[in-house]
């Protein structure tokens, strides 16, 4: 088992009906933060709504009175963040599925129980970090091209290059690049609508179609740019992209 420890994540405290009168609380100093000691591969791995889905399950665990034993909230954080994760086209492996337990039950859980009024929302925290967050193909007549969906899921500017490859059967079949200033929670969609694709063949499953992903950006001002990579296959049956292993 690994801990992930790219970028930290910070859960932020908001105030709201009787939060602030309760002694020795975050919650008194509007946006107090509190850390939680867990790292930021989650991020990409499961995404951001997946972390959140995690945090607000537990949550909601605990404010219903429900299950809240450790192994009930541990199970339900995790299942939430894991179906999240899997809805938006993420394939997260076993030991990434043992980390965001681990942050669950070490990290979310005992904070959530300490403070059990308080408001919890997520935000990855410090650095940038940019990632994909959906890839799907769009139809315009009777073409299809593939959109690819970016997000700067850190609380710091990014000036991020992309490039984005598309293969056919593993023949390289074209490449664009972009160059994009992303904000805090910023998104933005590229379109490849130069990319002249056999649907019908990818459609059908004759033909696979995957998309590798190359974005680098700088974490500070001068710093050596940090390259990420993500692929993407299409999958023929479901009609959506699905992380693939790199090769």
């Amino acid at each position: 088992m690994h801990r992930v420890n790219f970028v930290s994540c910070m859960l932020l405290l908001s105030p709201f009906l009787g939060c602030a009168q309760m002694k020795d609380s975050p919650c008194a100093t509007v946006k107090a933060p509190i850390q939680v000691n867990s790292g930021a591969t989650l991020y990409p791995v499961f995404g951001t709504d997946a972390i959140k889905a995690a945090v607000e399950a537990v949550s909601r665990q605990i404010m219903s009175q429900g299950n809240t034993s450790l192994s009930g909230l541990t199970s339900s954080g995790t299942g939430a963040g894991l179906e999240t994760a899997k809805a938006n086209g993420k394939n997260p492996s076993a030991d990434d599925i043992t980390a965001l337990e681990t942050y669950v039950r070490d990290d979310v859980v005992p904070t959530m129980k300490q403070h059990p009024t308080c408001n919890f929302t997520v935000a990855a925290a410090g650095s940038p970090y940019v990632g994909i967050e959906k890839l799907f193909l769009r139809k315009n007549g009777d073409r299809q091209f593939p959109i690819v969906g970016i997000v700067n899921t850190g609380l710091a500017d990014a000036n991020a290059h992309i490039a984005i490859h598309q293969t056919l059967d593993d023949i390289p079949h074209s490449n664009d690049t972009v160059d994009t200033i992303l904000g805090p929670n910023q998104r933005r969609t590229i379109s490849l609508t130069e990319a002249n694709l056999p649907i019908p063949e990818i459609d059908s499953g004759k033909t696979v179609l995957r998309i590798v992903i190359d974005i680098s950006y700088p974490l500070e001002s001068g710093a050596t740019p940090v390259l990420h990579r993500e692929a993407w296959r299409f999958d023929h049956t479901s009609k959506e992209f699905y992380s693939s292993p790199l090769k």
